[in-house]
């Protein structure tokens, strides 16, 4: 039975973005002045149903919850620039299984899991994000601390017993596929109106796209967007994942992709003007002195997946939730 990749990717995934390139937001739904703190609470579970070497059913779930804190220092032309941190994170990972020489079945170590989770806690504590916030949502990441992934995980490495040419290959599939590079242009933490690019590279044949949303309701101010998660073009493109424990290489096609909920709330802090002499009616103006930003982003999806390696075929449910709610400045009771 293969094994994939490392365990702690699904976690790298919880904080992945891929770089769209997509078309020009409806109206501006995020406005932001220097000075700004935005409060998110952020939960995101991937669970991933698959068999095991007897052929029975099991699940394994990897979450991150956190509160994800974007920090504007200046705006410029509607772009805003500032840092993206994590705070009070929470990691949960699924137990890690140590194979022994005089053992028939693979040991989970349930202590060692709790470790690795809490050095992870540390390690996305301190990491800083420097970003470019543009009006549709699309998060440009210009700059990392720690630069380099090795010295941000060097202390997990270390805590998980990676070996170094694991190591060496997990931090290449994070860089180069999982959108984690710098720079990069990540449009899956926030929720962007625009079309995602439906020519992507094959590094993102693995990656469920969302489509561009609808306008569900509008009115005092708030708008909610409802989309769903769709297969990239080209549907069905095999994608290679370097193995960890063979010389063959694990070949994964995303098969379908089903979508349980997808729905957002915008604040748009619309002002109406009072009515023209003559009693016509202005239309809505944005204020160009009021914010605008994303009250709630709701998501849950399930994707499937085929993987061969050799004469070795694996098929893998992966469900994914994720949910932001923002704290602060605190969400307006208008509807």
């Amino acid at each position: 039975m293969m094994r994939l990749t490392p365990y702690c990717v699904c976690l790298v995934l919880c904080l992945a973005g891929r770089a769209w390139a997509g078309a020009a937001a409806p109206e501006p739904l995020y406005r932001c002045a220097k000075g700004d703190l935005y409060r998110f609470e952020y939960t995101k579970t991937i669970t991933i149903r698959q068999p095991d070497e007897n052929g029975v059913i099991g699940e394994r779930c990897t979450a991150l919850a956190a509160i994800l804190i974007l920090e504007i220092r200046d705006v410029a032309s509607g772009t805003a620039r500032g840092t993206l941190r994590f705070d009070s994170p929470r990691v949960t990972l699924p137990p890690i299984s140590f194979f022994s020489a005089q053992a028939n079945e693979p040991d989970p170590q349930v202590e060692k899991s709790r470790a690795v989770a809490h050095t992870l806690e540390g390690a996305i504590k301190v990491a800083r994000w420097s970003f470019a916030l543009h009006p549709d949502g699309s998060l440009h990441i210009d700059g990392r601390t720690p630069e380099k992934l090795q010295d941000w995980l060097k202390d997990v490495g270390n805590a998980g017993l990676w070996r170094k040419k694991h190591m060496e290959i997990a931090f290449k599939l994070i860089e180069q596929d999982l959108g984690l590079k710098v720079p990069s242009v990540d449009r899956e933490i926030l929720l962007c109106p625009g079309d995602a690019d439906r020519n992507g590279a094959l590094s993102c044949a693995l990656h469920p796209q969302r489509s561009a949303p609808t306008v569900v309701s509008r009115g005092a101010g708030k708008l909610q967007l409802g989309f769903k998660r769709l297969a990239p073009a080209g549907g069905g493109t095999p994608f290679t994942i370097p193995s960890l424990l063979s010389s063959s290489d694990v070949r994964a096609v995303l098969q379908n992709v089903s979508t349980a909920e997808g729905r957002a709330v915008f604040d748009t802090q619309v002002s109406l003007k009072e009515p023209a002499e003559g009693g016509l009616a202005v239309a809505p103006q944005p204020d160009p002195n009021s914010r605008a930003m994303l009250d709630t982003l709701d998501e849950d999806y399930t994707a499937t997946l085929a993987y061969t390696s050799g004469a070795d075929a694996l098929k893998q449910e992966v469900h994914v939730e994720y949910h932001l709610k923002r704290l602060a400045p605190p969400i307006s009771k208008r509807k």
